[in-house]
Protein backbone atom coordinates (compact mmCIF):
# COMPACT_ATOMS: atom_id res chain seq x y z
CA UNK A 1 0.00 0.00 0.00
CA UNK A 2 1.72 3.17 -1.22
CA UNK A 3 -0.91 5.89 -1.12
CA UNK A 4 0.69 9.12 0.08
CA UNK A 5 -2.08 11.49 -0.98
CA UNK A 6 -2.22 14.49 1.33
CA UNK A 7 -4.98 14.74 3.88
CA UNK A 8 -7.43 17.54 3.04
CA UNK A 9 -8.41 19.80 5.91
CA UNK A 10 -11.59 21.21 4.40
CA UNK A 11 -13.93 18.75 6.09
CA UNK A 12 -11.84 18.23 9.22
CA UNK A 13 -11.77 20.06 12.50
CA UNK A 14 -8.40 21.31 13.76
CA UNK A 15 -8.62 18.73 16.55
CA UNK A 16 -8.92 15.88 14.05
CA UNK A 17 -6.36 17.14 11.58
CA UNK A 18 -3.37 16.94 13.92
CA UNK A 19 -3.69 13.18 14.39
CA UNK A 20 -4.41 12.60 10.72
CA UNK A 21 -1.48 14.77 9.66
CA UNK A 22 0.92 12.91 11.90
CA UNK A 23 -0.27 9.55 10.59
CA UNK A 24 0.06 10.84 7.04
CA UNK A 25 3.65 11.93 7.67
CA UNK A 26 4.54 8.56 9.15
CA UNK A 27 2.98 6.86 6.13
CA UNK A 28 5.02 9.09 3.84
CA UNK A 29 8.25 8.04 5.57
CA UNK A 30 7.31 4.36 5.35
CA UNK A 31 6.35 4.64 1.69
CA UNK A 32 9.49 6.62 0.86
CA UNK A 33 11.49 3.84 2.49
CA UNK A 34 9.80 1.27 0.24
CA UNK A 35 10.56 3.42 -2.79
CA UNK A 36 14.21 3.61 -1.75
CA UNK A 37 14.39 -0.17 -1.44
CA UNK A 38 12.99 -0.60 -4.94
CA UNK A 39 15.43 1.92 -6.42
CA UNK A 40 18.52 -0.06 -7.38
CA UNK A 41 20.27 2.99 -8.88
CA UNK A 42 21.32 4.47 -5.52
CA UNK A 43 24.88 3.76 -4.35
CA UNK A 44 24.78 1.26 -1.49
CA UNK A 45 26.30 3.67 1.04
CA UNK A 46 23.75 6.41 0.32
CA UNK A 47 20.90 3.91 0.20
CA UNK A 48 21.69 2.36 3.59
CA UNK A 49 22.05 5.76 5.25
CA UNK A 50 18.79 7.11 3.83
CA UNK A 51 16.79 3.96 4.57
CA UNK A 52 17.96 3.90 8.19
CA UNK A 53 16.96 7.55 8.57
CA UNK A 54 13.47 6.86 7.23
CA UNK A 55 13.09 3.98 9.67
CA UNK A 56 14.14 6.17 12.61
CA UNK A 57 11.72 8.90 11.57
CA UNK A 58 8.93 6.34 11.17
CA UNK A 59 9.59 4.92 14.62
CA UNK A 60 9.61 8.38 16.20
CA UNK A 61 6.29 9.15 14.52
CA UNK A 62 4.79 5.86 15.63
CA UNK A 63 5.82 6.64 19.22
CA UNK A 64 4.19 10.05 18.84
CA UNK A 65 0.94 8.56 17.56
CA UNK A 66 0.91 5.78 20.11
CA UNK A 67 1.36 8.16 23.02
CA UNK A 68 -1.21 10.69 21.84
CA UNK A 69 -3.89 8.20 20.76
CA UNK A 70 -3.33 5.63 23.48
CA UNK A 71 -2.98 2.77 20.98
CA UNK A 72 -0.38 0.01 20.91
CA UNK A 73 1.84 0.38 17.82
CA UNK A 74 4.70 -1.67 19.21
CA UNK A 75 4.50 -4.25 16.43
CA UNK A 76 4.82 -1.63 13.69
CA UNK A 77 7.71 0.02 15.49
CA UNK A 78 9.49 -3.34 15.86
CA UNK A 79 9.16 -3.93 12.11
CA UNK A 80 10.82 -0.59 11.40
CA UNK A 81 13.45 -1.22 14.05
CA UNK A 82 14.25 -4.63 12.56
CA UNK A 83 14.83 -3.21 9.10
CA UNK A 84 17.15 -0.49 10.40
CA UNK A 85 19.09 -2.75 12.73
CA UNK A 86 19.62 -5.29 10.01
CA UNK A 87 21.72 -2.67 8.21
CA UNK A 88 23.65 -1.37 11.22
CA UNK A 89 26.86 -3.36 10.59
CA UNK A 90 26.94 -2.31 6.96
CA UNK A 91 26.37 1.31 7.96
CA UNK A 92 29.18 1.09 10.54
CA UNK A 93 31.64 -0.06 7.91
CA UNK A 94 30.53 2.63 5.46
CA UNK A 95 30.98 5.34 8.08
CA UNK A 96 34.37 4.10 9.25
CA UNK A 97 35.67 3.70 5.70
CA UNK A 98 34.79 7.33 5.03
CA UNK A 99 36.06 8.56 8.38
CA UNK A 100 39.40 6.76 8.40
CA UNK A 101 40.37 8.51 5.16
CA UNK A 102 39.47 12.01 6.33
CA UNK A 103 40.54 11.68 9.96
CA UNK A 104 43.55 13.78 10.93
CA UNK A 105 45.57 11.00 12.56
CA UNK A 106 49.29 11.70 13.03
CA UNK A 107 51.29 9.12 11.08
CA UNK A 108 54.88 9.19 12.25
CA UNK A 109 56.33 6.59 9.94
CA UNK A 110 55.75 4.54 6.80
CA UNK A 111 54.73 1.49 8.85
CA UNK A 112 51.82 3.40 10.40
CA UNK A 113 50.68 4.63 7.01
CA UNK A 114 50.81 1.05 5.74
CA UNK A 115 48.84 -0.08 8.79
CA UNK A 116 46.08 2.40 8.05
CA UNK A 117 45.90 1.15 4.45
CA UNK A 118 45.68 -2.44 5.68
CA UNK A 119 42.92 -1.43 8.08
CA UNK A 120 41.00 0.15 5.20
CA UNK A 121 41.44 -3.01 3.14
CA UNK A 122 40.19 -5.11 6.05
CA UNK A 123 37.07 -2.94 6.32
CA UNK A 124 36.35 -3.33 2.61
CA UNK A 125 36.68 -7.11 2.91
CA UNK A 126 34.35 -7.24 5.90
CA UNK A 127 31.83 -5.03 4.11
CA UNK A 128 31.95 -7.29 1.05
CA UNK A 129 31.25 -10.29 3.28
CA UNK A 130 28.17 -8.57 4.69
CA UNK A 131 26.88 -7.99 1.18
CA UNK A 132 27.77 -11.56 0.25
CA UNK A 133 25.55 -12.78 3.09
CA UNK A 134 22.51 -11.39 1.30
CA UNK A 135 22.18 -7.81 2.47
CA UNK A 136 20.76 -5.60 -0.31
CA UNK A 137 20.14 -8.66 -2.52
CA UNK A 138 17.01 -8.94 -4.66
CA UNK A 139 15.39 -11.33 -2.18
CA UNK A 140 16.20 -8.98 0.72
CA UNK A 141 14.69 -6.06 -1.18
CA UNK A 142 11.50 -7.96 -2.01
CA UNK A 143 11.06 -9.11 1.59
CA UNK A 144 11.74 -5.61 2.93
CA UNK A 145 9.23 -3.97 0.57
CA UNK A 146 6.58 -6.51 1.62
CA UNK A 147 7.33 -5.76 5.26
CA UNK A 148 7.04 -2.01 4.71
CA UNK A 149 3.81 -2.42 2.77
CA UNK A 150 2.34 -4.38 5.68
CA UNK A 151 3.32 -1.59 8.06
CA UNK A 152 1.67 1.01 5.81
CA UNK A 153 -1.47 -1.10 5.44
CA UNK A 154 -1.85 -1.67 9.17
CA UNK A 155 -1.15 1.98 9.98
CA UNK A 156 -3.71 3.14 7.41
CA UNK A 157 -6.35 0.96 9.06
CA UNK A 158 -6.02 2.51 12.51
CA UNK A 159 -9.09 4.42 13.62
CA UNK A 160 -8.05 8.02 14.21
CA UNK A 161 -10.15 9.60 16.93
CA UNK A 162 -10.41 13.33 17.58
CA UNK A 163 -6.98 14.05 18.99
CA UNK A 164 -5.51 17.50 18.69
CA UNK A 165 -2.29 19.36 19.56
CA UNK A 166 -2.45 19.14 23.38
CA UNK A 167 -2.16 15.33 23.40
CA UNK A 168 0.80 15.42 21.02
CA UNK A 169 2.53 18.20 22.93
CA UNK A 170 2.26 16.11 26.09
CA UNK A 171 4.06 13.31 24.28
CA UNK A 172 6.80 15.77 23.31
CA UNK A 173 7.15 16.77 26.95
CA UNK A 174 7.65 13.12 27.91
CA UNK A 175 10.18 12.65 25.11
CA UNK A 176 12.11 15.70 26.32
CA UNK A 177 12.05 14.38 29.89
CA UNK A 178 13.45 11.06 28.62
CA UNK A 179 16.38 12.97 27.11
CA UNK A 180 16.96 14.81 30.38
CA UNK A 181 16.88 11.51 32.28
CA UNK A 182 19.39 9.99 29.84
CA UNK A 183 21.71 12.92 30.47
CA UNK A 184 21.43 12.52 34.25
CA UNK A 185 22.31 8.83 33.95
CA UNK A 186 25.20 9.74 31.68
CA UNK A 187 26.68 12.19 34.16
CA UNK A 188 26.87 9.36 36.69
CA UNK A 189 28.35 6.82 34.26
CA UNK A 190 29.73 8.34 31.04
CA UNK A 191 30.09 5.10 29.06
CA UNK A 192 29.61 4.70 25.33
CA UNK A 193 26.22 3.06 25.85
CA UNK A 194 25.08 6.05 27.89
CA UNK A 195 25.94 8.45 25.08
CA UNK A 196 24.23 6.16 22.59
CA UNK A 197 21.08 6.18 24.75
CA UNK A 198 21.17 9.98 24.95
CA UNK A 199 21.55 10.22 21.19
CA UNK A 200 18.53 7.96 20.61
CA UNK A 201 16.38 10.08 22.94
CA UNK A 202 17.54 13.32 21.31
CA UNK A 203 16.93 11.94 17.80
CA UNK A 204 13.42 10.89 18.76
CA UNK A 205 12.66 14.35 20.09
CA UNK A 206 14.09 16.01 16.99
CA UNK A 207 12.07 13.87 14.57
CA UNK A 208 8.87 14.22 16.57
CA UNK A 209 9.18 18.00 16.78
CA UNK A 210 9.82 18.26 13.06
CA UNK A 211 6.80 16.06 12.40
CA UNK A 212 4.56 18.36 14.44
CA UNK A 213 5.89 21.69 13.15
CA UNK A 214 3.17 22.12 10.52
CA UNK A 215 0.38 20.49 12.55
CA UNK A 216 0.24 22.84 15.52
CA UNK A 217 0.10 26.59 15.86
CA UNK A 218 3.88 26.83 16.11
CA UNK A 219 5.50 27.20 12.69
CA UNK A 220 9.04 27.16 14.09
CA UNK A 221 9.84 25.04 17.11
CA UNK A 222 12.73 26.75 18.93
CA UNK A 223 13.92 23.50 20.54
CA UNK A 224 14.82 22.09 17.14
CA UNK A 225 17.69 24.60 16.99
CA UNK A 226 18.98 23.13 20.27
CA UNK A 227 18.41 19.42 19.69
CA UNK A 228 19.62 19.24 16.08
CA UNK A 229 23.24 20.30 16.80
CA UNK A 230 23.34 17.91 19.76
CA UNK A 231 22.24 15.02 17.54
CA UNK A 232 24.91 15.86 14.98
CA UNK A 233 27.63 16.11 17.62
CA UNK A 234 26.60 12.84 19.25
CA UNK A 235 26.51 11.21 15.82
CA UNK A 236 30.10 12.24 15.14
CA UNK A 237 31.14 10.89 18.52
CA UNK A 238 29.42 7.56 17.78
CA UNK A 239 31.27 7.35 14.46
CA UNK A 240 34.59 7.82 16.27
CA UNK A 241 33.64 5.18 18.84
CA UNK A 242 32.78 2.75 16.04
CA UNK A 243 36.09 3.51 14.31
CA UNK A 244 38.05 2.95 17.53
CA UNK A 245 36.19 -0.30 18.20
CA UNK A 246 36.75 -1.77 14.73
CA UNK A 247 40.37 -0.64 14.79
CA UNK A 248 40.91 -2.35 18.14
CA UNK A 249 39.30 -5.56 16.86
CA UNK A 250 41.56 -5.56 13.81
CA UNK A 251 44.75 -5.28 15.87
CA UNK A 252 46.35 -3.50 12.91
CA UNK A 253 46.70 0.10 14.04
CA UNK A 254 49.63 1.09 16.23
CA UNK A 255 49.33 2.01 19.90
CA UNK A 256 49.98 5.73 19.21
CA UNK A 257 47.15 5.76 16.68
CA UNK A 258 44.84 3.96 19.11
CA UNK A 259 45.69 6.47 21.82
CA UNK A 260 44.99 9.33 19.43
CA UNK A 261 41.56 7.90 18.62
CA UNK A 262 40.86 7.49 22.33
CA UNK A 263 41.77 11.13 22.97
CA UNK A 264 39.44 12.28 20.20
CA UNK A 265 36.57 10.27 21.69
CA UNK A 266 37.27 11.65 25.15
CA UNK A 267 37.28 15.22 23.84
CA UNK A 268 33.92 14.62 22.13
CA UNK A 269 32.48 13.22 25.34
CA UNK A 270 33.41 16.30 27.32
CA UNK A 271 32.11 18.68 24.67
CA UNK A 272 28.87 16.75 24.20
CA UNK A 273 28.06 16.57 27.90
CA UNK A 274 28.34 20.35 28.01
CA UNK A 275 26.21 20.70 24.86
CA UNK A 276 23.59 18.30 26.22
CA UNK A 277 23.44 20.24 29.48
CA UNK A 278 22.58 23.39 27.53
CA UNK A 279 19.90 21.48 25.65
CA UNK A 280 18.18 19.75 28.55
CA UNK A 281 18.72 22.02 31.55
Amino acid sequence: MRSTEPVTRDSLSHRESTALDVRQRVLQHVCLAATLVEDRSLPAQEFVHELRKEMKKSRAGLRLLSGALGVDLTGLEEDCRGIGRGLSSLRDHDVVLELVVSLDVPLSCDSEQAARRRFGDRLVQQRDRLLGDGLLSNSWRLATVERLDRVAHRLSGIDITETGPPAFLRVLERTQKAGRKALRRLQGDSCNEGFHRLRKRAKRELYQRRMLELSVDQPTDPRIRLVDPLCQALGHQQDLVTLASLASESGILSNPMQRHLHSLVQKCREENIALAAKTYF
